[in-house]
């Protein structure tokens, strides 16, 4: 019987990343050799940073809104290699940061 075996995309690394910290994940696609992972909140992206550590980046956009990125990765396969992730939320200018991303800006 032969086996058939499939690449791993990144965003199948993402969302193994996901589940094994139990991560919110709005949305999860694959561009390039990066994951992109949509979440909803501030809250959100704050756990991917305390579960898989990385830093951040802001860019105020049109109509009072802020984009927030974390730049991160999963953790180490058996080769060492691991997958760029990069998470992503929009919020309004004037909700709270957590200082947590803040203090982990680029």
């Amino acid at each position: 019987m032969t086996t058939v075996t499939y690449p791993i995309t990144p965003a199948d690394a993402a969302t193994v990343t996901a589940d094994l910290h139990t991560l919110p994940a709005a949305r999860i696609v694959s561009r390039d050799s990066v994951a992109h992972v949509f979440v909803t909140t501030l809250d959100d992206l704050n756990a991917w940073l305390e579960a898989c550590g990385g830093y951040t980046t802001r860019d105020h956009a049109a109509g009072g809104l802020t984009t927030w990125m974390l730049r991160t990765h999963t953790g180490p396969r058996d080769d060492g290699s691991r997958t760029p992730i990069r998470v992503h939320t929009t919020v309004l200018d004037e909700e709270m940061v957590p200082d947590e991303l803040t203090n982990a800006l680029a």
